[in-house]
């Protein structure tokens, strides 16, 4: 049976810093992912006594000084631009719907103060607090497909992304940020230097991981076309039930989806020389492949799991003489900072790594570009456009990236490559997010996709 939208088996738990008070640690929820959330963060979980209880509406015992109600409506992905709206338009008119129901029924259960917040993932949270800059509302805004309602009986004191606030800004200046932005899994404050990002429970590991590779990075003494437009960690540490780090603040702005000629030109410029930075001029073990492969097999049907674990092995054998480097992880125009169509900055670096494939990344923004356009699923799309790109022998830019690494690329390792990146991205969404699997369309689209396309890569290349 499908979930009622207003479920919470979702795992879109980046709004719990700018909701929860920084002194609660005490919880009730019979959602047992977020109570897993919430415990790893040091939180306990009890049934009496709390000081915060996250359920829906019509289960609250009503006996805490807080409560919150979590709703989402949100539509999966895919399809053409018609059909997405429209589904928009539906999701949004739902949890503006269930929002009024849950916020009176809040209200019956005893508590004085009642406040709904409707947000969407990776757009600014409408908090009261922080520095307001006057700016058009994005489409997103306007159509909000989840909600949260906050019932309290008194003040409740600072949040835990206003008490980290103060603790990144140092008992002198507390860091004064903006309207933040929530993702699935965390928060991110942009203030007039710096960049805080707060989370709470396993997200964490996206923090010590940036933290790691942006040491590793600083240790190799990349040239200023790298070090420029890096990030660097100014702080951080830990408050509570959240971890933080404060990063400078680079110039520019996420780029649109459509990425020009100069800007390529630039990013090209930039991954080689990243890629310089890790150990180019040796060979390394395509362990991550066959691992990868080996995760997907895991939640394959019989009948492909044989395939996908060969295939992983034979993608691995094709590309064992490319050198490995420096890679970003997640490069797309997102985590792109540029102005007048020149890149200045690169973000979100929680996925680099220094021992990494060639082309990943480029290969990354070019699928990330295509779907900005046609939303498919990245199966599809690495399907549909990817490998027959692949099988033509790329393009230009594909061939500037190699002259100016000194890579060689024999026939047929570009389309391995692609299939490399398919095999390591789903493996990395499906170990990330514990929902795909109970997602038929989600599966159907990447991975029995995959699946046909590996049996066609691994038969032309044998």
């Amino acid at each position: 049976m499908a979930e009622p939208a207003h479920s919470l088996s979702s795992p879109q738990y980046g709004w719990l810093a700018a909701v929860l008070p920084s002194a609660a640690r005490r919880f009730r929820t019979s959602d047992t992912a977020l109570a897993t959330v919430l415990a790893s963060a040091g939180g306990e979980i009890v049934s009496t006594n709390a000081d915060v209880e996250i359920a829906d509406s019509r289960e609250l015992h009503a006996d805490t000084p807080m409560a919150v109600v979590s709703l989402d409506a949100s539509q999966p992905e895919g399809g053409g631009r018609a059909r997405r709206t429209l589904r928009r338009l539906v999701a949004a008119g739902r949890v503006s719907l269930l929002a009024r129901g849950a916020a009176k029924e809040v209200g019956r259960r005893g508590y004085a103060s009642v406040r709904t917040m409707r947000w969407e993932i990776l757009q600014p949270l409408p908090l009261s607090g922080g520095l307001r800059r006057p700016r058009r509302l994005r489409a997103a805004e306007h159509l909000p497909q989840r909600a949260l309602i906050i019932g309290s009986r008194g003040p409740i004191g600072p949040t835990v992304l206003d008490a980290v606030a103060g603790e990144a800004g140092g008992a002198q200046n507390s860091f004064r940020y903006g309207r933040p932005i929530a993702s699935a899994r965390s928060i991110v404050a942009i203030g007039q230097d710096a960049v805080m990002r707060v989370t709470i429970g396993p997200a964490s590991q996206s923090l010590e991981a940036q933290f790691r590779a942006l040491q590793a990075l600083r240790a190799a003494k990349p040239p200023d076309v790298v070090a420029a437009r890096v990030p660097w960690i100014l702080r951080h540490g830990r408050l509570g039930l959240a971890d933080w780090s404060l990063e400078r603040r680079l110039p520019g702005a996420p780029h649109p989806a459509t990425v020009r000629a100069r800007l390529l030109e630039d990013c090209v410029e930039f991954l080689v020389e990243l890629f310089r930075q890790g150990d180019v001029h040796a060979s390394a073990p395509n362990d991550s492949i066959v691992r990868a492969a080996e995760a997907i097999v895991g939640v394959s049907t019989p009948r492909n799991a044989a395939l996908i674990s060969a295939a992983g092995r034979e993608i691995a054998d094709q590309l064992a003489d490319l050198p490995h480097g420096f890679a970003h992880g997640d490069f797309w125009n997102g985590n792109l900072l540029t102005r007048h169509g020149r890149l200045l900055g690169v973000v979100d670096w929680d996925r680099a790594e220094p021992n990494a494939l060639p082309l990943i990344d480029l290969i990354h923004l070019r699928l990330t570009a295509l779907r900005g356009r046609t939303r498919e699923y990245m199966g599809e799309g690495i399907a549909r456009h990817l490998v027959p790109w692949a099988r033509a022998g790329g393009d230009e830019l594909t061939r500037s990236y190699c002259r100016q690494a000194e890579i060689s690329l024999a026939s047929g390792q570009l389309e391995a490559l692609v299939m490399a990146y398919w095999l390591l991205y789903v493996a990395r969404d499906l170990t990330t997010y514990a929902d795909r699997t109970r997602r038929p369309e989600w599966m159907e689209k990447n991975v029995e996709t995959l699946v046909r396309t590996v049996s066609t890569s691994v038969s032309r290349a044998a």
